[in-house]
């Protein structure tokens, strides 16, 4: 079945949909809710990179309260001296809570960018619907989705866990490499396609798992990623066993195209590991 599918389905470079405009990007996001809290747009903005994959220009880092970034927190700043947003604080039991919406001028101000911040909106509106759940929740969820070190763990016991799970992973690449090399209804020049992505995951891997300087935000989200994109080659395998239809099959193709570029950026932008893209351009 595989040696029906075109070789551009397995080649054919996915471009992400990428957003450079930090404005855009957050008013886009309160527009879609009446209000969030503070932790919950860091939280949801975090998640549509992470899962979303969604290229966006604020860049994560571990916090006690899961991923955080600083660029974001200065931005809802700006845009709140501006007036485009207003803060509202509140006191929750015991601590205080923060919420932003946008203000009348904010409101107005979109207007100018309607098409821009419907099309961004799209993008985001996935991410919101599955994350609906509150500030505590997400926290939870980012925690152990993206296997970030709860505080009554130890140091040394966390990154032994995470060494294992990445040991794990290899494993599993491992076997799923074997299957790839002995299936018999693919091409060999198929088959060097993908055992190359393999290659390129399994060196970021070993990076990830040598290296004590990689943030645990972007480690986490290496790790899903790569653990995802192998589980999805092994269900194309079993789908082509199964004789299932092309479309089916070019389906998963599409969304492991998506998984991979989002690897090589996010390795890319965060510095763990140059993009196979870039390395082919250079030999080319």
């Amino acid at each position: 079945m595989l040696s029906n599918i075109s070789f551009n389905d397995f080649y054919n470079e996915f471009n992400l949909r990428s957003i450079e405009n930090k404005k855009l990007f957050l008013l886009a996001l309160l527009d879609l809710n009446k209000s969030f809290g503070t932790t919950q747009i860091h939280k949801l903005s975090f998640l549509s990179f992470a899962e979303g994959r969604l290229i966006i220009p604020f860049k994560f880092t571990k916090w006690p309260h899961g991923p955080f970034s600083d660029e974001l927190r200065n931005e809802l700043d700006s845009l709140e001296s501006e007036g485009l947003i207003e803060k509202n604080c509140e006191q929750v039991i015991n601590f205080s809570k923060d919420t932003r919406k946008m203000s009348d001028k904010g409101r107005e101000f979109i207007k100018l960018y309607k098409s821009e911040l419907d099309k961004i909106k799209e993008e985001l509106k996935e991410t919101i619907s599955n994350h609906d759940e509150g500030a505590v929740s997400l926290e939870r969820y980012c925690y152990e989705k993206y296997l970030l070190k709860p505080d009554n763990k130890r140091n040394e016991e966390w990154d032994a866990f995470i060494k294992n799970k990445i040991k794990d992973i290899l494993l599993i690449l491992d076997v799923r490499s074997k299957e790839v090399e002995n299936f018999e209804e693919i091409e060999e020049q198929k088959i060097s396609l993908i055992l190359t992505s393999f290659d390129y995951v399994s060196e970021i891997l070993e990076k990830l798992f040598s290296s004590n300087g990689v943030d645990e935000v972007i480690k986490g989200v290496l790790v899903k990623n790569i653990e995802e994109y192998i589980d999805k080659w092994g269900e194309i395998l079993r789908l082509a066993q199964k004789s299932a239809s092309i479309e089916e099959i070019r389906t998963k193709l599409f969304e492991i195209r998506k998984i991979f570029r989002f690897i090589n950026e996010s390795a890319k932008t965060y510095g763990v590991f140059e993009s196979i893209f870039e390395t082919q351009n250079i030999e080319n």
